[in-house]
């Protein structure tokens, strides 16, 4: 495959370029209805820097991510209606745009993009899976000045049309053959994928950030990518937690207990909801003579040989887990690369806490879970102002949308003043947990609350529960299985 783009630079060349590929599309045939909104989705791609590739293949992923965009219900082109020779007709269509229709991450991807209101929106967004597309497939593309698209656009659509028809009666020969080689590249590229587009690629369509500046898309991924590779790491099954005091007293809250069980036995002892039916058999019509005589029922009742259904008391307990993650401001010095690692220190930092949001999540989902992400400010006046941690607050407030929405988890600014008087009102009706996240964790423990100590002064974090001597120098895994296996605690 091109390991680079191929720059077109000369106009009448990428015009060429930009006339014979147009035709080269499957999912809806071209037509006059279609060619602006191919062209104007190629030139979104060229103004972002997205190398093309022919723009059959653009306007067919146009078509399959916004099937009703044009009212052309005309039947797709066949292998007989193109320049291209049959056979790599049919592998583009097999295994290209077969590999889309059927692909679950693409049709997550264009469910992201249907959200994007705007059409230039929608076109960006098109052009962003072009790119990752392309990108994953190891396709270099052509690049070629946005201005011939341009220029092609403010003609009208029968004289593009016409002027299509003159260049393929021309001798395009060499034009023809690097289309094809282009699209052989792409089929090959495709074919080998095992996911049209990423996971972090679906995540930016689905959340919105795919429009959003690169500098925040660039952490944003980054974050997923570390977060998803740990998660990987830790075992299936959840460890024994460790006991290390005794529990937290809690004040127990309706919704906090439950009865569970039915009728399991019969006993001489309940309530007159609970009586047997056939004790009513007991019951003796009174006569006149009779109206003052206790009657058999009456009898057994006082003797308390009346039978009832007893019901299982067990009850179902339902425990509060309150994690707070505690985030210092002193962690912007740790917007650094260490030697040997791939990413900032910093987002393996974040990377850990998402991934540990997502263990606990699974590993305690029977307990009420609330994780709270405390980014620390000097004083109480600055609570809700700025802080060193904006970007990182930011960027968790989006990695966390949807368990944000649920309530599950929530994002606070607090002084430490406030820190200590928060965890000690949660402490008295929940299990706090409190991760204490900092180049020197020297935070004085809080009464009735568990706590962690996460340093990341160095390019390998130690871990430190309560006053116990801190571990070795950890691995990032390392640290994340230590910090899901001490949250498990009792």
């Amino acid at each position: 495959m091109s390991q680079q783009p191929i720059e077109i630079r000369d106009s009448q060349a990428a015009e060429r370029f930009l006339l014979l590929s147009l035709p080269l599309q499957s999912v809806q045939p071209l037509s006059q209805n279609t060619i602006p909104t191919v062209l104007s989705w190629c030139l979104e791609a060229a103004v972002e820097g997205v190398p093309l590739p022919p723009i059959g293949f653009v306007g067919d992923l146009g078509h399959l991510a916004f099937p009703n965009f044009a009212n052309d219900h005309t039947q797709p082109r066949n292998a007989s209606q193109t320049w291209l020779p049959s056979s790599l007709w049919r592998q583009y269509e097999d295994q290209v745009l077969g590999k889309l229709y059927v692909d679950s991450s693409f049709e997550r991807g264009i469910d992201g993009l249907a959200r994007f209101p705007a059409p230039r929106d929608r076109a960006k967004g098109l052009a962003f899976v072009l790119r990752q597309i392309t990108r994953r497939a190891g396709f270099a593309g052509v690049l070629l000045s946005p201005a011939v698209i341009k220029e092609l656009l403010r003609r009208t659509t029968t004289d593009i049309l016409r002027k299509t028809q003159e260049v393929l009666s021309e001798d395009v020969q060499a034009e023809q053959k690097q289309i094809a080689e282009l699209y052989r590249e792409l089929i090959a590229g495709v074919r080998n994928l095992g996911e049209v587009i990423g996971v972090e690629d679906v995540f930016e369509l689905e959340h919105g950030t795919a429009l959003a500046g690169y500098g925040q898309r660039f952490a944003l991924r980054q974050t997923l990518s570390v977060a998803a590779k740990l998660y990987e790491t830790l075992p299936a099954k959840p460890p024994r937690p460790l006991v290390r005091r005794q529990a937290i007293a809690t004040k127990i809250s309706d919704e906090d207990l439950y009865p569970v069980g039915g009728f399991s036995s019969i006993s001489n002892r309940g309530s007159i909801e609970s009586l047997l039916h056939s004790q009513l058999a007991f019951m003796e019509p009174a006569t006149a003579d009779e109206s003052s005589r206790p009657d058999m029922f009456d009898v057994k009742f006082l003797r308390g040989e009346l039978l009832y259904y007893s019901r299982d008391e067990n009850q179902f307990f339902r425990r509060r887990r309150h994690f707070l993650f505690v985030l210092a401001p002193d962690l912007s010095t740790i917007r650094a690369k260490d030697a040997g690692q791939k990413f900032q220190r910093i987002i393996y930092v974040l990377g850990v806490l998402v991934a540990a949001v997502k263990t606990l999540t699974e590993w305690l989902g029977e307990d009420a879970l609330l994780f709270e992400f405390v980014f620390l400010t000097e004083s109480v006046d600055q609570a809700k102002s700025k802080t060193p941690l904006t970007d990182e607050q930011d960027l968790l407030s989006m990695l966390l949308r949807e368990s944000i929405a649920t309530g599950t988890v929530e994002l606070s600014q607090l002084s430490e003043t406030e820190l200590q008087s928060h965890a000690e009102s949660h402490s008295r009706r929940s299990l706090v947990h409190l991760v204490d996240i900092s180049t020197s964790p020297d935070r004085p423990s809080i009464d009735n609350t568990l706590r962690t100590r996460f340093d990341v002064s160095q390019a390998k974090p130690v871990m430190a529960i309560d006053e116990e001597p801190p571990t070795e120098p950890l691995t990032w895994p390392e640290t994340l299985n230590f910090l899901s296996t001490s949250c498990l605690s009792e």
